[in-house]
């Protein structure tokens, strides 16, 4: 096992928060208890790094982790602050920021989290935004949060987010081998200048259009996220697959794309944690055989790179 590796390896919960109603509230239907059974295996697999926020699953998804994990103090807790549902607007103001944190403290059975990120960032003032920093180091100095940053909807977000607030820690950002906007050098070279910047890799597998379920016939849920794509950006992805695939036949690797995609993802220095969502028990299993025993050389990354910069 590359234990280097494995260690990158965390648990994204969205869609482990099911059907809660609204429009696009996770990936779709789920029960309580396979998601407890998920959480446990993720776990028991050696995965300590859970990533969650009030979203999902309205709430639920904390209480779960607060009733399988609050005894268990090897357990990483990163969770989010701007929307407590999908039909809120955001909100980062000092008194939702601490409140929200007061919240999820609660319903996750803890007296600190690991990581408090803003979410949803869209178009907020940046008067909310500054006061939501200073009452994040407020906490931080209470000793409630151990890191806090931002999960940015772009790549492009990371260089004047943390700009604007340097004492970001943690920094949260879209990264597959169908999207390494995050490589631009610009990026990398304040990346590399940031040694306790932590950095979470998430969408790995692409919204799962990097796994080896989905069709171009695919018809999502409508509580589904996905089901919001037009069919052009549909049809692009699954161009790209193909087109990632005929890359591994070239390089002659017969590991299942899926794998590929996360270990492709792992095996960059400028990723701290990467956070596939872990909807099945068998995503687990592939998830940490991609992570511990799939090998992808130097020459495949770089084709990679350099199929996503032709896109």
């Amino acid at each position: 096992m590359n234990d280097t590796y494995f260690g990158k390896l965390g648990c994204g919960t969205w869609g482990l928060g099911g059907d809660v109603g609204g429009k696009y509230s996770g990936y779709g239907p789920i029960s309580r208890k396979e998601a407890k059974d998920i959480l446990l295996s993720a776990y028991d697999a050696g995965i300590i790094h859970f990533d969650t926020a009030p979203p999902y699953g309205n709430g639920s998804v904390e209480v779960l982790l607060g009733e399988l994990f609050s005894d268990t103090e090897d357990v990483k807790i990163i969770t989010k602050v701007g929307v407590d549902t999908w039909e809120d607007e955001p909100n980062f103001t000092a008194k939702y920021v601490r409140g929200s944190l007061e919240k999820s403290l609660t319903r996750l059975k803890r007296d600190y989290v690991d990581h408090y990120i803003f979410h949803s960032i869209k178009n907020q003032s940046e008067s909310d935004l500054d006061e939501g920093v200073n009452e994040m180091l407020k906490l931080k100095g209470e000793g409630l949060i151990r890191s806090f940053g931002a999960s940015v909807k772009s790549p492009a977000d990371i260089l004047p987010m943390l700009k604007r607030f340097p004492v970001f820690s943690t920094i949260e950002f879209n990264f597959s081998a169908m999207d390494t906007r995050y490589l631009d050098s610009s990026i990398q070279a304040v990346i590399g200048s940031k040694d306790d910047l932590f950095k979470i890799a998430r969408t790995p597998l692409n919204f799962g259009f990097l796994g080896s379920e989905l069709s171009a016939d695919t018809i999502f849920s409508p509580s589904d996220h996905r089901s919001r794509f037009d069919r052009a950006t549909l049809e692009r992805w699954f161009v790209r697959r193909k087109a990632l695939e005929n890359l591994l036949v070239k390089h002659e690797v017969t590991d299942d794309i899926a794998r590929v995609a996360i270990a492709f993802v792992v095996s960059f220095k400028a990723v701290d944690l990467v956070i596939p969502g872990m909807n099945k028990l068998e995503d687990i299993r592939e998830n940490c055989i991609a992570v511990s025993e799939t090998n992808i050389h130097s020459s495949l990354i770089q084709d990679i790179i350099q199929l996503s910069k032709d896109w």
